[in-house]
């Protein structure tokens, strides 16, 4: 895992609903592709414990099973961390059974929800895309003045399309889990 702390910030844009977004605090992947976070916020939402970002994340701790592709419920085979099964973080494309759109598994208030957010039979707006951003915390204080930010934002993926490549490169994948 990296040295410091840097949260993971990700937006939900909705078609017919408000947007929100989920913020995990303390965010790291290891060499395994394992995750953890230290709990987190859901601004839009109530999650006193934080998000999950999986179905069986206990909102704090080391978790996590990576797969290169989807493990079920998917119309494009999405990667993404799954526990057991369900439904992918990233460019997740719903099967008809659990109404075939781009969809998020995690809804406002943190938690993970089947059907997901986005599908027809949740009810919830459709998924326009979503955004994922890291925050860099400053390991030293900062000397004024201070930036409203205290620390650095970077974009890590822009998802928009789920039949789109969201990296490119040697070995990039795209949302269905492809290797170029």
């Amino acid at each position: 895992a990296h040295r410091g702390e840097v949260d993971l910030i990700v937006k939900i844009e909705l078609l017919d609903r408000p947007d929100y977004s989920l913020v995990y605090k303390d965010f790291k992947i290891y060499d395994n592709l394992d995750y953890s976070h230290k709990g987190g916020e859901c601004p839009e939402g109530y999650c006193e414990s934080g998000p999950q970002m999986q179905h069986n994340d206990p909102r704090h701790g080391r978790i996590g099973k990576w797969f290169d592709r989807a493990c079920c419920c998917s119309g494009n085979n999405g990667f993404g961390w799954y526990g057991g099964c369900g439904f992918g973080q990233f460019g997740f494309m719903a099967d008809g059974a659990h109404g075939g759109k781009f969809s998020h598994p995690i809804d406002r208030n943190g938690n993970y929800v089947n059907p997901p957010v986005g599908s027809v039979a949740r009810g919830a707006g459709f998924v326009l895309g979503k955004t994922f951003w890291l925050h860099f915390k400053p390991t030293m204080p900062l000397s004024l003045p201070m930036h409203w930010s205290s620390g650095k934002y970077e974009l890590l993926a822009n998802v928009v399309d789920p039949q789109e490549a969201m990296w490119q490169g040697a070995n990039g994948k795209v949302t269905a889990g492809i290797k170029n």
